[in-house]
């Protein structure tokens, strides 16, 4: 659907028949906007078993109704004022992009070589900090704030990508506030028994329909002619699956071999740090304790941290690797005017983005 779009692919999107990419559209942002609401969902429970309901519940209230404007406001013009294939373009390489991180997380986890996610874990980290000393009367607002705004700033971000670029925007964000409400409700029976969500079987599932999409609909934007239309998205999930249970097959830790007995006898080191009554390791006598930036500062520096995570984080090789794959896409179907071949090339060259970076990554933790 390269430039002029078939009235018959609108038919099958607007139609949410089961072939079609509605279908997958509302499981995608429902899964993802579940993922981060259960991420969320875990700051809140600490906030309120420590620091009181009441400054949690006024933290949630101020994101969800910021998260709500964003919407309001770059909604719209998204989808009315930028042109379709600049959109598609755009939008697909950023969720490719997005995408991989899950993909890449996902198989490292299915195959051991990352430890899975641990909501309880977290939960009892943030219930650990939030209980310290030094803890003012506005902290509890200040974290439910900034973790349902930063994880909320995912789903928006979800939203408006996959909505926009499908022109189903109202279908997106119907399907992320089911998924809100949902994980609120199932936040309110089971409190803290957030171990029990199969996350991490949710962010493979969710990764593998962010790449399908991104894949297609960046495709679109460099010229590709995807054979079957719409219907090329469900391919591409299977097509992905594929990867995936062979990637985890492929990288499967090893059994671990027995750890040798290491006596815990103090070394010269430690007994040296030990004797120098420092009171903490590392301490300099007479050191100046650096300037807490201004809160303007804070937010500034926040948000292009979140940015950075975001687009680039750990994993800048598959940020450059998208961008190269979506270059020769183009180049191929433009100069070469392969439009067709290239819906056989471009995930191609996005699985081979996905095993470079999994090579890295087991490298670095072998």
């Amino acid at each position: 659907m390269p430039g002029n779009v078939s009235a018959m692919g609108h038919l099958l999107v607007a139609a949410s028949v089961p072939h079609g990419g509605t279908v997958v559209l509302v499981a995608a942002v429902f899964l993802a906007s579940a993922v981060e609401m259960v991420e969320a969902l875990t700051i809140v429970l600490a906030v309120g078993v420590t620091q009181g309901w009441k400054q949690a519940m006024r933290g949630v209230g101020v994101a969800l109704a910021a998260l709500a404007v964003l919407v309001v406001v770059i909604g719209p013009p998204l989808v009315h004022y930028v042109p379709l294939p600049v959109l598609r373009l755009v939008v697909g390489g950023l969720l490719v992009n997005f995408g991989l991180q899950w993909f890449r997380k996902a198989i490292l986890r299915a195959s051991g070589r990352k430890a899975k996610h641990d909501e309880d874990a977290i939960f009892a980290e943030q219930v650990e900090e939030l209980s310290g000393p030094g803890m003012s009367a506005t902290t509890g607002f200040v974290v439910a704030f900034k973790g349902v705004f930063l994880e909320g700033l995912e789903v928006v971000i979800i939203v408006l990508t996959l909505g926009s670029t499908s022109r189903n925007l109202g279908v997106a964000a119907l399907a992320a506030a089911a998924a809100v409400l949902l994980v609120a409700v199932v936040g309110l029976i089971v409190a803290r028994q957030l171990s029990s969500v199969p996350e991490n079987a949710m962010k493979m599932a969710v990764s593998l329909m962010l790449v399908s999409f991104g894949t297609f609909w960046s495709g679109e934007g460099v010229g590709v002619h995807w054979p079957g239309s719409d219907a090329a998205i469900v391919v591409l999930v299977a097509f992905y699956g594929a990867v995936a249970a062979i990637a985890v097959r492929v990288i499967a830790r090893p059994a671990p071999a027995p750890v040798p007995l290491v006596s815990t006898a103090a070394t010269p080191l430690a007994v040296e740090v030990a004797g120098s009554g420092s009171g903490h390791l590392g301490a300099v006598p007479g050191a100046v304790t650096p300037k807490t930036p201004a809160w303007p500062e804070r937010i500034v520096v926040g948000f292009g941290h979140f940015w950075w995570e975001f687009l680039v984080g750990e994993t800048y090789e598959l940020f450059v690797g998208v961008l190269l794959a979506l270059g020769i896409t183009f180049l191929l179907a433009h100069p070469a005017g392969l439009h067709t071949a290239t819906a056989f090339v471009l995930p191609v060259l996005v699985v081979v983005v996905l095993a470079v970076s999994l090579r890295w990554s087991v490298k670095r933790r072998t």
